[in-house]
C-alpha cells in the first residue's frame, strides 16, 4: 500500500506540474498575443497620424495657393506643382505605399481613387498661374477656377484621406477586440486551472 500511495502522490505531483505548465503557457501566450496586438495598434496609430499629416499638408497647400485672393500682385503660386514631389506624392509613388496596403487591408481602393484628384489638384496650380498671368482683368476667372477646381480637388483628396483613416481605425478596433477576447479566454483558463 505504501507503493500505491507513492504512485498516487507522484501522479498527483506530475499532474500538478502539468497543470501549472499549461496555465503558464496559456498566460504566456496571452501576454505574447497582447504585446503583438499592442504593436499592431501602435502601427495603426502611427500610420493614421501620417495620413492626417498629409491632409494637413494639402490644406496648407490649398491655403498657400489661395494667397492670390488677398494679394492682387501674385501671378506665380509658390506651391509644389508636381504631384510626385509633395510629401504625399513621394510616399504614394514609393514602396512604402505597397507596404501600407499590405499592412492595412481595405485602403488599396481608396489609394487607387486618390491618384487622379491628387494629380488634378497639383495641376490646378499650373492652370491657375496661367490664368493669373493673363493680368488683373482675369482675377474673377482665377477666383472662380480656384473655388471650383482647386478647392474641389482638395475636397476629393481630403475625403479619400479621411476614408483611409476611418478604415485604419476600424482595423485597429478589430485588433483591439480580438486581443481583448484572447486575453479574456486566457484569464478563464487560468482561473479554471487555479480551482
Amino acid at each position: 500500500e505504501a507503493v500505491m500511495g507513492n504512485v498516487k502522490l507522484s501522479v498527483k505531483l506530475i499532474g500538478g506540474f502539468v497543470a501549472v505548465a499549461v496555465i503558464t503557457t496559456v498566460v504566456g501566450l496571452a501576454g505574447w498575443y497582447g504585446l503583438s496586438a499592442s504593436a499592431r495598434i501602435a502601427k495603426h496609430l502611427i500610420f493614421s497620424k501620417q495620413i492626417i499629416q498629409k491632409e494637413v499638408d494639402h490644406l496648407n497647400w490649398v491655403l498657400k495657393a489661395g494667397e492670390f485672393l488677398s494679394n492682387d500682385n501674385i501671378t506665380a503660386l509658390e506651391v509644389e506643382k508636381d504631384e510626385h514631389k509633395c510629401g504625399f506624392g513621394k510616399w504614394y509613388y514609393s514602396e512604402d505605399r505597397k507596404g501600407a496596403e499590405a499592412a492595412f487591408p481595405g485602403i488599396e481602393g481608396f489609394l487607387k481613387q486618390i491618384e487622379e484628384p491628387h494629380r488634378k489638384l497639383h495641376q490646378s496650380a499650373v492652370n491657375l498661374e496661367i490664368i493669373l498671368q493673363k493680368g488683373k482683368e482675369s482675377r474673377p476667372e482665377a477666383i472662380q477656377y480656384y473655388e471650383k477646381e482647386t478647392r474641389g480637388y482638395f475636397k476629393e483628396v481630403r475625403e479619400l484621406l479621411r476614408s483611409i483613416i476611418t478604415t485604419v481605425e476600424k482595423s485597429m478596433q478589430e485588433t483591439d477586440k480580438s486581443a481583448e477576447s484572447r486575453v479574456n479566454q486566457a484569464k478563464v483558463i487560468s482561473l479554471a486551472g487555479i480551482f
